[in-house]
């Protein structure tokens, strides 16, 4: 960044006055590990569209994968909706684990599109939704009723 500026300063003289005013302190990790779910967000589900009867969140960014070895990108634009299934969200392997984020079952191409802030949002809310219907259900996480599930999904007009 910093040379960055001390260049644009040096060959441009509308930037002659420019500084750096701030920055993030960490660099910002796109991908860390994922959970085994009792579902995934596949490449396949992403690219032909997959609707699900119960959707935990609707992804609409482009997948943009980095490659890690260069400085390369490939990005590819998605033609149809593509959604991430609340099983995703569910561990296949611990009774009861739910999770969300950047965590929850998924390929690496899928993950590059849904990894976005207002995908994973919905998938925070979705995450907390089974966790209060298994509470008040007494049915554990893998076994929710998926249409009571969609239905409180519904209520709070999430973006599907």
């Amino acid at each position: 960044m910093f040379k960055i500026i001390d260049l644009l300063r040096a060959k441009f003289p509308e930037f002659k006055d420019s500084a750096i005013v701030s920055s993030a302190i960490n660099a910002g990790i796109r991908e860390t590990r994922h959970l085994i779910g009792k579902g995934t967000a596949t490449l396949q589900s992403f690219l032909d569209g997959t609707t699900y009867p119960c959707p935990a969140a609707h992804s609409a960014h482009p997948m943009d994968i980095h490659d890690p070895k260069s400085a390369g990108q490939q990005l590819i634009r998605l033609e149809n909706n593509a959604y991430v299934p609340c099983d995703a969200l569910v561990c296949e392997q611990l009774d009861n684990l739910i999770v969300a984020g950047r965590c929850l079952s998924a390929e690496a191409g899928p993950y590059a599109s849904l990894r976005v802030q207002a995908t994973l949002m919905s998938t925070g809310e979705a995450a907390g939704l089974m966790a209060s219907l298994s509470r008040t259900s007494g049915a554990p996480v893998h076994a929710l009723d998926e249409t009571a599930l969609s239905a409180m999904i519904a209520e709070r007009n999430f973006v599907l």
